[in-house]
């Protein structure tokens, strides 16, 4: 039967399904994504949990938890208790998960807090070696367990992929790696500078497969606190 479907953030991140968010270095785009986990972790976010706080789960290969993740969602006021970063131990190591190689494990964390956002930041750097991110079928074999997992768990997927250096102004030809991420990809934003204000940056939608496109953006700024 036909449903409609739910949103984690209403009108821009869905339920049940992997969200891209796409842009060149510098713009903001895991600050953003940890402001809108720490709002939800607090029940401030519209969409479908608002004034229910949710726990959010995050992979992260770039940021350290506790000089750089843990610091930003504080400043964005969110409920620590609610948040759960995941590592994997190999050999008595600690090191970053792997996809979809520790996919089953994440999802064994997801289960057991109940999580209702998966943020993986970058997703490139979260595939293992035997992964070629620049091979279609390589990329199917991330992308579709990840999307099993949001739609059995009624989760929110939401993976960071930077651009390129193509001179171009299509994303489809912009995103790292294949072109199969976007195709795989339900949901793609994109976050860029402002070309009438370079203090701000502006978030629009490049896909979105429930529905039109919405012919308008979002604005941000990203404010230093103290």
């Amino acid at each position: 039967e036909p449903e409609d479907g739910d949103y984690f953030e209403q009108d821009l991140i869905p339920l049940k399904v992997v969200t891209l968010v796409v842009g060149i270095d510098g713009v903001g785009k895991s600050t953003i994504l940890y402001a809108k986990a720490a709002l939800a972790t607090r029940g401030n976010l519209p969409g479908k949990f608002e004034g229910a706080p949710v726990d959010v789960v995050i992979a992260s290969s770039e940021d350290h938890p506790n000089t750089v993740i843990i610091p930003r969602l504080k400043a964005a006021g969110a409920d620590l208790q609610r948040v759960h970063i995941v590592k994997v131990r190999r050999q008595g190591l600690d090191g970053e998960i792997s996809l979809p190689d520790d996919l089953d494990a994440v999802a064994l964390e997801v289960a057991r807090v109940g999580a209702r956002l998966l943020l993986v930041d970058p997703l490139i750097a979260h595939l293992p070696l035997h992964v070629d991110a620049y091979k279609a079928q390589h990329v199917r074999s991330v992308m579709a367990p990840l999307a099993r997992l949001a739609e059995e768990r009624n989760l929110a997927v939401a993976a960071v992929v930077h651009f390129n250096g193509a001179p171009s102004t299509d994303v489809r030809s912009r995103i790292s790696g294949s072109k199969g991420l976007r195709d795989a990809a339900r949901s793609v934003l994109v976050c860029g500078v402002d070309p009438g204000d370079e203090s701000r940056f502006v978030l629009v939608q490049d896909k979105f497969s429930f529905g039109p496109k919405p012919t308008t953006g979002r604005t941000y700024k990203i404010e230093t606190a103290v």
